[in-house]
């Protein structure tokens, strides 16, 4: 082998370890990154007629687990609807209380809406010993004006959580288009260097970032083409190009409020023009959108009904103790507004102005045929504690709710007024602390996949900084032999002359 010949190969070795030194670095600078892959420089040896010639720097490698990943981004899909499930059913749950019974303490003005109605009865019970006294007939209607504070707190907290599951399908619409424009963006580039033979591992890395933010808007599955190209489709099988003026596209800042549905009165998320709102499913936009179609929905329609049937049980007894602010009671219809049904009636329940104004028709009623005026009558009172706090009365609305009629409440709308309040409760209660239990189950998941995925295509930074010692070596080495073939050629030259 000659002089030449041994100082191309050793340099061809520096610039191999140059080569492989700039990939450890990149890995070491890249370690905390969210969603970086670990690279490794490949090194291929070049030869000649037969003869060894040295190194030349090959494509850069990526780490790899394809099925793991794919746990991981399906993962990820599932806690962000959880967490957007949970953030909203969270503002609820404190509007809920909790019983004495679960505090181990009196019950307070937080409890129950039971609770509450238990203390409009109490207050009753208390009235009923002195009819005529001003101290009870405050009693009455400071518990019931803490009952319709609580309800119409509870309503708004539906509607306003509403509101907010409508602005994350705009946002998250609006964040998916943006993250499947640039995984075309970067597939593109990554086709083309492909295709002449370059590396691609850094823009591969900049694209799986993409497709991580985009899995938690929507529960997506990824297919790379042999060309290097990205297809995606969403869990249902629906294709979301990444090129091209067909995009995903919902109008952004509407405002939405009880009687507004969809299908109906809220506009779909479209691709292309075409209705795929019901094709997105998982990940944040899936989550709000079950939340402010179905979930939430069905929580205003319980809590109507429940108004409803309060109004309506007082009535009977010939007390109009609640209606809406202009003293109106509400309608039968559980798919009409109120007053002329029940829809969103519990917004505009309030304690009714007419007997504010004359607490006197706590115990003479506000129907004429009821009304005696007499001072120890109870006729009224003893209605109210014995029909409409009783078993008996009219059962609540517990189907055909909602707009469109297509609700229910899930439980009988017979009993008590206390235990339809319960049973309100109870079936808020549980899909609440579902969504938290799962959360916190899917989250331990998320955890040991992430942990799976970073110790097999993530950084370690010990490893690398081994490896770039070893480098060190080599590239210290490769100097000798360069320094060897120098000194050898400078003996040669002074020979000659």
């Amino acid at each position: 082998m000659s002089l030449t010949s041994a100082l191309s190969i050793a340099s061809s070795g520096l610039n191999g370890v140059q080569y492989a030194l700039t990939v450890a670095s990149q890995n070491v600078s890249n370690a905390n990154t969210s969603g970086y892959v670990r690279e490794s420089a490949s090194l291929v040896a070049v030869e000649g007629q037969g003869v060894g010639s040295g190194v030349r720097a090959g494509l850069t490698l990526r780490a790899s687990d394809p099925g793991l990943q794919k746990q991981v981004w399906a993962q990820s899909a599932t806690v962000a609807g959880l967490q957007t499930t949970d953030n909203a059913l969270g503002a609820i749950d404190s509007l809920l209380g909790t019983t004495s019974a679960d505090t181990g303490t009196a019950s307070k003005g937080s409890g129950t809406l039971s609770d509450l109605l238990g203390s409009v009865q109490a207050a009753f019970v208390t009235l009923s010993s002195d009819p005529s006294g001003a101290a009870a007939q405050q009693g009455v209607l400071s518990a019931a004006k803490l009952f319709t504070t609580r309800v119409n707190g509870l309503s708004g907290a539906y509607q306003a959580q509403r509101q907010t599951a409508q602005d994350t399908i705009a946002d998250g619409v609006q964040a998916a288009a943006s993250d499947l424009s640039t995984i075309g963006t970067l597939s593109d580039r990554i086709v083309l260097l492909k295709a002449q033979g370059s590396d691609t591992a850094d823009l591969e890395n900049q694209r799986d970032a993409a497709m991580s933010d985009l899995a938690q808007f929507v529960s997506v599955q990824f297919q790379q083409t042999p060309t290097g190209d990205m297809l995606v489709r969403t869990a249902s099988g629906l294709s979301l190009p990444t090129r091209g003026t067909a995009t995903l596209s919902t109008p952004a800042g509407v405002t939405i409020d009880l009687q507004n549905a969809y299908p109906g009165t809220i506009a779909p998320i479209t691709l292309g023009g075409r209705d795929v709102t019901s094709l997105l499913t998982g990940g944040k936009i899936g989550a709000a959108l079950t939340l402010r179609d179905t979930t939430l929905p069905t929580m205003q329609a319980q809590l109507d009904s429940l108004s409803g049937a309060v109004a309506n049980r007082f009535d009977a007894a010939g007390l109009d103790l609640f209606s809406t602010a202009s003293g109106t009671l509400p309608g039968a219809s559980g798919s009409e507004p109120a007053p002329a049904g029940q829809l969103g009636f519990s917004a505009q329940i309030s304690v009714n102005p007419a007997v504010i104004a004359d607490p006197s028709k706590l115990r003479d009623g506000t129907s004429g045929a009821a009304t005696t005026g007499t001072a120890d009558d109870q006729t009224v009172i003893d209605a109210v504690l014995n029909t409409t706090f009783g078993t008996s009365g009219a059962s609540a609305t517990s189907s055909g709710l909602g707009v469109g009629g297509s609700l229910s409440t899930g439980y009988s709308g017979s009993g008590s007024l206390t235990a339809l309040a319960s049973s309100l409760g109870a079936s808020q209660g549980s899909v609440i602390s579902s969504a938290s239990s799962q959360l916190t189950t899917e989250q331990a998941v998320q955890t040991k996949l992430d942990t799976s995925l970073s110790s097999a295509v993530g950084v370690n930074v010990d490893d690398e900084m081994a490896s770039i010692v070893s480098l060190q070596n080599s590239y210290a080495a490769n100097a000798k032999v360069i320094s060897a073939v120098q000194s050898m050629f400078q003996s040669l030259l002074a020979a000659v002359q």
